[in-house]
């Protein structure tokens, strides 16, 4: 447990070796002529400074449009050709509708963010603008946060490594195992951060836009269906109507079994009791018979 101990407290040290190697570097850059330059930089003048933090800024853009058109067909394909023009790509995409109601149609795009205002500007002239909505998620502070937690835990790794060799060669199993545990935590820790920080430069590099197109007139296709087809869509609708009507008689005779079967216990007794009653209260009634065989006065 000593040996374990004073294994952690050298990679501290390790951890803190490394923050002071990259104080050191950062002083030395200061120093440099590239240091110098930035510098330089930070007594450029407000508009070049503002400039070159909005660039270094992380945004994410999310924009919801929903359209009525005339021509749905004509107005799906331009959006699309759009799309690709713009450097975007389709993410999703969903139409719907039947004869005679009028089309609706859901499409997830995304769109550089560097053009995506003029996508949007571009996109809205192409129908009746119904309602667009506007969100940006400012996720700069969390995004650096998360790159420095990284580089920390990067840092955590390399000395537990030389932690994990140093407690093989001790051949302490205990110690081993505790190292290997700490290294697999940090490993996770690390996997989530990357993922979150690639999550991050996917979303504030592609600006998403949600698009709602509705036709204003009902759907007509070009071809009306023939006396066949028409005769084969009834006679597959009655057959589905039919079946539809035997599966709910069936539910309905499982459902009621266990109800008859109660009702058959209750019931039959009752009713063999009562008829046996009227029986007997019949046979009560009835007056005796008169006596045959009487002598003649």
């Amino acid at each position: 447990m000593r040996r374990l101990v004073g294994l952690l407290f050298v990679g501290v040290l390790v951890s803190f070796g490394c923050a002071a190697s990259e104080r050191g570097k950062d002083k030395e850059r200061a120093r440099s002529p590239a240091g110098m330059e930035a510098h330089q930089d930070k007594k450029a003048p407000a508009g070049q400074a503002e400039k070159k933090q909005a660039i270094q800024r992380k945004i994410i853009y999310t924009v919801r449009i929903e359209m009525g058109v005339e021509d749905f067909d004509k107005t799906r394909d331009r959006m699309l050709a759009l799309v690709k023009e713009y450097d975007g790509y389709l993410a999703n995409e969903v139409e719907t509708g039947k004869v005679g109601e009028s089309r609706n149609g859901q499409w997830t795009l995304r769109i550089p963010v560097a053009r995506f205002d003029e996508f949007v500007t571009t996109l809205v002239a192409l129908g009746e603008l119904h309602r667009k909505t506007r969100d940006s998620d400012d996720v700069t502070d969390r995004y650096h946060d998360t790159k420095a937690e990284l580089l920390n835990l990067e840092a955590r790794q390399q000395a537990l490594r030389e932690m994990y060799k140093q407690a093989i060669k001790s051949a302490k199993m205990s110690e081993v195992l505790e190292v290997d545990r700490e290294l697999s935590e940090v490993s996770r820790q690390i996997n989530v951060r990357k993922g979150q920080l690639q999550l991050w430069d996917k979303l504030s590099e592609l600006a998403t836009i949600h698009v709602d197109l509705r036709e204003r007139l009902g759907y007509r296709p070009e071809t009306a269906p023939d006396f066949g087809t028409t005769i084969g869509r009834t006679f597959s609708g009655s057959i589905s109507a039919l079946e539809t009507t035997g599966k709910g008689i069936a539910v309905v005779a499982v459902a009621v079994a266990p109800w008859l079967a109660i009702l058959a216990v209750v019931v039959i007794p009752a009713w063999w009791i009562v008829r046996r009653s009227r029986a007997n209260g019949q046979l009560a009634s009835v007056p005796p018979l008169p006596n045959s065989t009487a002598t003649p006065q």
